[in-house]
């Protein structure tokens, strides 16, 4: 699954494995991959402009 911080902690708490997109400064997601729940947090920044995310929005993409 692909989720944003909201769902992709939900997800991870029931155990489904998860790509997060993460706002760099909300730490749940960072602290939930270090304990082992099935999570691969991106950290992203909400102030960055969005053209920047390009190269890591094909990625997702081709990936799901």
């Amino acid at each position: 699954m692909v989720a944003d911080h909201g769902w992709a902690g939900a997800a991870a708490e029931a155990g489904i494995e998860t790509l997060a997109l993460a706002d760099c400064n909300d730490p749940a997601l960072f602290v939930a991959e270090a304990e082992g729940k099935p999570v691969v947090t991106v950290p992203l920044d909400d102030n960055v402009p969005p053209h920047l995310y390009d190269p890591l929005s094909d990625l997702v993409t081709d990936w799901s």
